[in-house]
């Protein structure tokens, strides 16, 4: 076999193991943070369930200074939504799609041509103020590079995008709380 057949039958095997292994990799990219936030789950559960007050704390404004708001009649509780443009962050949309007072709020987000994916929040009263639970859960399907892309790149993304914003929630959350005392 000459040389050239040999790296193309090493090529072609390299591409095999990295499509099957591909395939091997969870169908789902899921991520959760939490943290414990000195105030009243009232407080908190507010700044989440309000949309125009994502504005406060959320971490993707950080990540894209160009990004646009595009906001719904209702901005707060089930059916409230926005609309994101941004050089970076592209086109989006995120809709309330369930929400328990106090206790927990659940988002569609429709990345466009990036695909959808759901954001969960869970609020629990401690001795403290509240712990606050933020999930992320994306379907990669059958798609081999999506599955890389959501195991390799998306989660660690995420996590630090998570870990910024929950950072920010905490802070506004506690001054809100100073502010009134």
């Amino acid at each position: 076999m000459s040389s050239a057949k040999k790296i193309g039958v090493g090529v072609v095997g390299v591409a095999v193991v990295i499509i099957a292994v591909g395939y091997l990799l969870p169908a789902q990219t899921k991520v959760e943070r939490s943290v414990e936030v000195q105030a009243p789950v009232q407080t908190v559960y507010h700044l989440v369930n309000n949309l125009q007050e994502n504005e406060k704390w959320s971490p993707w404004k950080d990540q894209d200074p160009t990004v646009k708001m595009t906001y719904s009649a209702q901005v707060e509780g089930v059916g409230a939504s926005f609309s994101w443009d941004g050089e970076k962050m592209k086109t989006g949309s995120m809709t309330i799609t369930d929400a328990k007072e106090n206790e927990s709020i659940v988002v569609a987000v429709d990345f466009g041509s990036m695909g959808k994916s759901q954001l969960s929040w869970a609020f629990e009263g401690t001795e403290n103020g509240t712990k606050v639970t933020w999930s992320f859960v994306s379907d990669n399907g059958r798609n081999p590079i999506k599955r890389y892309m959501g195991a390799l790149v998306a989660k660690k993304m995420i996590g630090k995008a998570f870990d910024h914003g929950l950072e920010n929630l905490k802070r506004v959350s506690e001054e809100n709380v100073a502010a009134t005392h």
